[in-house]
């Protein structure tokens, strides 16, 4: 499988082996600028040039939680689905530790 995020703020789910797409994700409204995927786990965090990162549930082609704290656009990110964690970084120049359970910065 492979997940690409979009220009128009949306996110595409794909099946390499069928070479067919399996469904489309909308939540974010400015370009996708980073993501981290989970496969097995069946999740995803994306973040875009709105600020927020959005945390989905790729069973269902859904978002389950919105992270807000960036100032700028959100242009990287590194998960751990396993534990529940990730690390944002921005164009504001700031770095955020998130615990994806609930909602918030850790640091």
């Amino acid at each position: 499988k492979a997940l690409a995020g979009c220009e128009d703020g949306s996110l595409h789910l794909w099946d390499l082996d069928a070479l067919e797409r399996l469904g489309e994700m909308r939540g974010h409204r400015g370009v996708v600028w980073a993501l981290a995927a989970d496969f097995p786990r069946q999740r995803a965090l994306s973040g875009a040039s709105d600020s927020t990162l959005r945390l989905w549930d790729l069973q269902r082609l859904e978002c389950v939680r919105v992270f807000e704290a960036h100032s700028g656009a959100v242009c990287g990110v590194s998960a751990d689905f396993w534990r529940g964690r990730a690390l944002s970084g921005a164009d504001d120049g700031g770095l955020i530790f998130w615990d994806l359970e609930d909602r918030g910065s850790l640091w």
